[in-house]
């Protein structure tokens, strides 16, 4: 209970990450605040991990198919799904240097861009004697959580929490640890990664809510900012940009401390407001239940609305693309439904383009 109470204070239950990426190179992005499923974009197109399967979308046609080369090959109806090129056992993915790397059960596996040559890369870094927390790949970097519980009798008398991540384009590399605490007093919530450089918050039960700074390569850890305000960030810089559901959006100088609001919510408006920002546009997405649609707002840095359109049958916005919004779907909302690209909504003409998704993903 009181770990649950935590997270509330930092006004979030869980997250899991989206991330994109220019040529077959995965770019490090956010952890966004949706189901758990990724997404790699590449020049050519974008990786889904879905259901233990891998498929690819095409940009142009946005068309989907298996990331499997095998010939006559039954995917989902082989006898053993592992004989299917695009089967992976896991739901993580990342794309370096022309390789698919994934999370398996008790690994970290890479394989070629068109499924083949799967080989196990790592051993699993995470203590599966542990409850994890596993917050999967941004661009080259892992992450988890291993927690260690001391009970009796179904109390518990002790929870002790450790971050770790690993670079994983060298097998040779090993795990750093981010911080250790007690979990029973405490939480964590990773934002992004940007640079080598992880940002995230932690929440204590007094209500203190801390962002930092972790550079992954020097291994040192800055407090940037101490509030009891709740809210997430995205960090640019000496800036950070404070979203807060359906209150709106501020900017703080973390230098200092000085706080200037951007984009007011509609306090009158029934319905969920959530608010993204990448680093280029400010996002505004409030989730219509009553005629399932999403209504956007594009916003520039300083908060002046450039775009305004409604988004239809889609239930929440699944990746920020850096050239398309993908949203999850109505009736399949654990796989991408729409994409919309960024000019058409710049140009006040916006286009939905349909994702069409497998049979085999397209579950009730």
């Amino acid at each position: 209970m009181k770990r649950l109470c935590v997270y509330l204070l930092l006004g979030v239950i869980l997250l899991f990450p989206f991330y994109a990426a220019i040529g077959e190179e995965a770019l490090p992005g956010q952890w966004f605040i949706t189901n758990t499923k990724t997404m790699v974009e590449t020049t050519e197109g974008y990786y889904i991990s879905y259901d233990g399967f891998v498929f690819f979308c095409d940009k142009e046609s946005f068309e989907t198919k298996l990331v499997c080369a095998r010939h006559n090959c039954l995917h989902q109806n082989e006898m053993h799904l592992s004989d299917c090129d695009a089967y992976i056992d896991g739901f993580g993915i990342t794309v370096i240097s022309d390789r698919i790397y994934y999370q398996g059960f008790d690994t970290i596996g890479r394989m070629q861009m068109d499924g083949t040559g799967h080989e196990e890369w790592i051993p699993a870094p995470w203590d599966r004697n542990t409850q994890q927390e596993e917050y999967g790949f941004q661009g080259k970097y892992y992450f988890y959580v291993n927690e260690y519980i001391d009970s009796v009798e179904n109390t518990i008398l002790q929870m002790k929490d450790f971050f770790y991540a690993i670079d994983v384009s060298d097998r040779d590399n090993q795990k750093v640890l981010i911080e250790e605490w007690d979990g029973l007093e405490k939480a964590i919530i990773p934002l992004q990664v940007s640079d080598d450089s992880l940002y995230y918050m932690t929440g204590a039960m007094n209500g203190d809510i801390n962002l930092w700074r972790f550079d992954l390569k020097t291994q040192k850890r800055t407090q940037l900012y101490c509030t009891q305000e709740k809210g997430m960030y995205y960090c640019k810089g000496d800036k950070a940009y404070i979203l807060q559901v359906n209150q709106g959006v501020s900017l703080l100088d973390l230098n200092t401390k000085e706080k200037r609001v951007l984009v007011t919510g509609d306090q009158t408006n029934p319905y969920y407001t959530q608010y993204y920002c990448d680093g280029r546009y400010i996002y505004s997405m409030t989730t219509n239940t009553d005629n399932f649609s999403c209504d956007m707002i594009l916003y520039n840095l300083e908060g002046e609305e450039l775009a305004h359109t409604e988004i239809p049958s889609a239930s929440y916005l699944y990746l920020i693309g850096q050239d398309h919004l993908i949203f999850g779907g109505i009736e399949a909302p654990d796989v991408p439904h729409v994409a919309v690209p960024l000019n058409s909504l710049l140009q006040g003409e916006p286009v939905f383009r349909t994702i069409n998704v497998p049979e085999l993903f397209a579950y009730d």
